[in-house]
């Protein structure tokens, strides 16, 4: 039986790209080493992200990866590839600017208070629900149509009808006789999609 290394180095040598290499890299430094080629895609990956960081736009980053000789196409793909492996520079941005802009509007509420502006303490929660987005669901699996109120109706022939009311009556009746027909149904389960 093959040792824990040997498996591992199994997975790096089935034509992985230099992300799966680089990325197995940053996991776990020790088991997987980088080599030389791949240490200069993470340098040229780094500068990427630095400049990402100083708000340079992603074409600005083209256009010099172009003039270092290297093509637009691959200069885009090493952008795409510092986000999977540095996280998105712009959303993290638009994230902090809106939790800002949030606090600035809560600021601003504070102060209508205190002066007794009440149109503009008005303003200020009709920026905060209209940014805060407190109405935006945040679970991605909840589905709004489950909760809908469906209206079931049964067809019943005069015999089922008067066996279910000899049920509900008496609490036993027979419906082994009865001619039911079983249909097609989904079984609905918590937290599935009914498949």
């Amino acid at each position: 039986m093959a040792s824990k290394q040997e498996k591992r180095e199994m997975i790096i040598k089935r034509d992985d790209t230099t992300l799966d290499r680089i990325l197995a890299h940053h996991k776990n430094p020790d088991a997987f080493e980088l080599s030389a080629s791949d240490e200069m895609q993470l340098e040229r990956w780094r500068e990427i992200f630095a400049l990402l960081l100083r708000g340079y736009t992603k074409t600005e980053i083209v256009n010099m990866w172009v003039k270092k000789g290297i093509s637009m196409s691959q200069s885009y793909v090493d952008i795409r590839n510092t986000e999977v492996i540095f996280g998105d520079v712009m959303k993290s941005n638009k994230d902090f600017d809106k939790a800002l802009f949030i606090a600035e509007v809560k600021d601003f509420i504070r102060r209508c208070k205190q002066k007794g502006d009440r149109k503009g303490e008005s303003k200020g929660y009709d920026l905060l629900g209209k940014y805060s987005e407190f109405n935006k669901v945040d679970d991605a699996q909840f589905n709004a149509e489950k909760l809908a109120n469906i209206k079931t109706e049964l067809a019943l022939d005069p015999k089922q009808e008067r066996a279910l009311e000899q049920f509900r009556n008496k609490g036993v009746s027979n419906f082994n006789d009865l001619n039911v027909i079983d249909i097609d149904h989904v079984d609905v389960k918590e937290g599935g999609d009914g498949s």
